[in-house]
């Protein structure tokens, strides 16, 4: 099983609550337990609850490459205590929810337009991948608009064929556009995604579903 239809908590915005990388899916202290069983079988990873500044909607707050991951410098010292054995990067912001401000892949950054130069410059210096930036139908927030896995992503059908090509050869993945959650365009708060799997908003359709398998790769293997 590597797709699930979801709700936590009576919410459709999973992305919120989850965050899977390649060795371990973080989830929100509010996510109801009996959902482990699933998400571990979905990501293929061991189940880690955290927080984020006293919040479980992680997914908000987090960026990831699925190794590594960015962290705003709001968390409690023993939130980052749970962390401590990840690979991550604790980042000075006013733009605190990095996982709606940035996309990370391996091979480039982009991030909102407004993201504070001290921070670019700390991400291209630690990573060492170029960071670039960009707005799609006005909306700056890129990382609330496209959600990967490292080799495929689903975005936003908002965006144009040219920001499409510009986003695979900056980003290194490959795109398709859609929608989750019946029409909804901010795609990582109605999707979470790594390499083994990934899980969908309960309100999204039948060819949402489809094309996010398709999008993330999964229905080629």
């Amino acid at each position: 099983m590597h797709v699930e239809k979801m709700d936590i908590n009576g919410s459709s915005l999973v992305g919120l609550y989850v965050v899977p990388l390649d060795e371990v899916v973080l989830v929100g202290h509010d996510v109801p337990e009996s959902l482990d069983k699933t998400l571990e079988e979905v990501f293929g990873v061991p189940v880690r609850r955290i927080s984020i500044a006293g919040t479980s909607l992680i997914g908000a707050f987090l960026a990831t490459d699925g190794h590594n991951l960015l962290v705003p410098h709001i968390l409690f010292p023993h939130e980052e205590e749970a962390i401590k054995d990840l690979s991550y990067c604790r980042i000075e912001t006013n733009h605190t929810c990095l996982g709606n401000n940035i996309v990370f892949t391996e091979k480039g950054m982009l991030v909102n337009p407004d993201l504070e130069p001290h921070v670019r410059k700390q991400l291209e210096e630690t990573f060492h991948i170029p960071v670039g930036d960009i707005t799609i139908n006005e909306v700056p927030t890129i990382g609330s608009l496209l959600a990967h896995n490292g080799t495929h992503g689903l975005i936003t059908n908002e965006v144009t064929q040219a920001q499409l090509e510009q986003l695979q050869d900056f980003l290194g993945l490959e795109l398709t556009g859609g929608s989750v959650n019946m029409g909804a365009t901010h795609i990582s708060s109605g999707v979470a995604v790594n390499k083994n799997g990934f899980i969908i908003g309960e309100s999204s359709g039948g060819p949402e579903i489809i094309n996010a398998d398709q999008a993330f790769g999964f229905l080629d293997k």
